[in-house]
């Protein structure tokens, strides 16, 4: 969308066209946090203030959004643990769709 804008915006100025290849070439996905996952946010961000270093998410609530908007959020390293390989991969992908600035290491 930020791209799109700026072909628009850049697009119209005569000295600006040809540009293409100097445009940000992101990738990503928007998505709204439901109000579960804004709270645990809220509540990691308390927990931080607190020194609190370990948080408990329930089954299906979206952790892993609430994980890669909160690491984004921080810029900080992350280290999210997953029973199954399947999962690591669903996370592994989930960070690097939403934060492809992010650098992501799965160990299976």
């Amino acid at each position: 969308m930020v791209k799109d804008e700026l072909q628009t915006f850049l697009g119209e100025l005569p000295m600006f066209k040809g540009l293409e290849e100097y445009l940000p070439r992101q990738k990503g996905k928007a998505f709204v946090l439901k109000d579960h996952q804004a709270e645990a946010i809220y509540n990691l961000e308390n927990m931080r203030k607190n020194n609190e270093t370990i948080a408990l998410l329930y089954h299906a609530t979206g952790k892993t959004i609430t994980a890669v908007t909160d690491d984004k959020k921080l810029g900080k390293r992350t280290l999210f643990i997953a029973h199954t390989k399947e999962l690591v991969n669903q996370v592994k992908d989930a960070f690097e769709t939403a934060w492809s600035e992010a650098s992501c290491l799965a160990l299976k």
